[in-house]
């Protein structure tokens, strides 16, 4: 499993969470984490876009170290690391900085 974590200091969110997401909300900060499979999935994807650009997190951390994340960025979308670059790309679109 990959993990994706979007850190953030929003508190609620109206986004239907998955069974692979999770949160821990300590004093005013909240982590969701993305569990993700070593599969291609448009499903996950898509399920990864939408959670980033609903919660719009103070960052999105990325399990990836950079060889592997230019890999998958250089892969069709529908590959392996295909939602590890959707991240990417979601927080890029929020300018949510991305840290691997």
């Amino acid at each position: 499993m990959v993990r994706l974590t979007l850190a953030t200091s929003l508190l609620t969110t109206a986004f239907a969470l998955a069974p692979s997401v999770g949160t821990v909300v300590k004093g005013n900060r909240k982590i969701t984490v993305i569990g993700t499979a070593h599969t291609p999935s448009r499903r996950q994807r898509e399920e990864v876009e939408a959670l980033i650009a609903e919660v719009k997190p103070d960052a999105v951390l990325v399990e990836l170290d950079a060889e592997r994340l230019e890999f998958a960025w250089n892969q069709p979308e529908e590959a392996y690391g295909g939602e590890l670059a959707a991240a990417v790309r979601a927080a890029r679109r929020i300018d949510a900085p991305v840290v691997l």
